[in-house]
Order: structure tokens, then C-alpha cells, then sequence
């Protein structure tokens, strides 16, 4: 009786890699890379964060409550890649 692994190594032997095509984008979809594929550049090119939220002071929170909500002005919209230090207070 055969092991799994030996039966395995005989299907890999019964089979050769298939020659690299090369296709257009749009029709490699499902496919396999033939090599590595590096970016010339780093996209983003900045730390980004992909999830959007909101900076409170906790002392205007106090007493807050979904029968009791507050409500707070916003004190700047902050598009991603923007470094600048924005201050809540």
C-alpha cells in the first residue's frame, strides 16, 4: 500500500510546469505570476489609515448618553496623507 505522500510524488512526476504566456491585464484574471512583480514606487506614499473617525475630548463626553446626546462641533476635516498636527482642543 502506497502512502499518501509517495502517491503524491507519483502524480507530480506524471506532470511539467506550463510554459509562461504573457496576457493583457484585464484577461490574467485567475492566473498565477510566472515571477515576482515589484512597484517602482511605494503606493500610498504616505502612512495611511483606512478607517475614517472621529477625535474627542473625553471632559465634553461626560454625561453623554443616548437619551442625553451631545453635540460637537467639527473642527476640521483631515484628508489622508495629511501630516499636519490638528488639535482637538
Amino acid at each position: 500500500m502506497k502512502s499518501v505522500d509517495q502517491h503524491l510524488r507519483d502524480l507530480l512526476d506524471l506532470v511539467e510546469p506550463l510554459e509562461p504566456l504573457e496576457l493583457a491585464l484585464l484577461h490574467a484574471h485567475g492566473g498565477v505570476l510566472a515571477e515576482p512583480v515589484a512597484s517602482a514606487v511605494s503606493l500610498p506614499q504616505f502612512d495611511n489609515s483606512s478607517m475614517d473617525g472621529y477625535a474627542v475630548a473625553a471632559d465634553d463626553l461626560v454625561g453623554a448618553s443616548a437619551e442625553a446626546p451631545v453635540r460637537l462641533p467639527v473642527v476640521a476635516d483631515i484628508p489622508a496623507g495629511d501630516a499636519a498636527a490638528t488639535a482637538v482642543r
